[in-house]
């Protein structure tokens, strides 16, 4: 409840604050457990990723496997400013520095033999 309280006062800067203004209590409480976990173990990407899938119900997080460093974000959600802060303060408090990420917002990339993400009509290309 401590680390709740100094990210919501700003001591962990201000996109945390901005982040944690968009949760509901019981998510700000996620979010403080799983960085203290953090601080506790070290394993922020596995943080990383438990924190995303309680906060953003439905997301699916992909590893590639051409680059170990890469990782890929589907949020079934249209974005919004809410939403958008929400996801700043877990990539910035939790994603390790060396990762990348992409994110896909509401649209799903296609993925070959997968058949529910390769409809014409609801597709994400890059």
């Amino acid at each position: 409840r401590r680390l709740r309280r100094e990210i919501l006062d700003g001591v962990h800067g201000k996109i945390a604050r901005a982040g944690m203004l968009e949760l509901k209590r019981e998510q700000q409480i996620a979010v403080a457990d799983e960085l203290l976990r953090v601080m506790e173990t070290g394993s922020s990407l596995y943080s990383f990723c438990h924190i995303t899938k309680q906060i953003f119900n439905g997301c699916i997080i992909y590893q590639s496997r051409a680059h170990q460093k890469r990782i890929y974000v589907y949020i079934p959600a249209k974005r919004d400013e809410q939403l958008q802060k929400q996801w700043r303060l877990i990539r910035e408090t939790f994603l390790p520095f060396d990762m990348e990420v992409r994110v896909f917002w509401a649209v799903h990339f296609g993925i070959l033999s997968l058949d529910e993400t390769m409809r014409a009509d609801a597709i994400a290309i890059f």
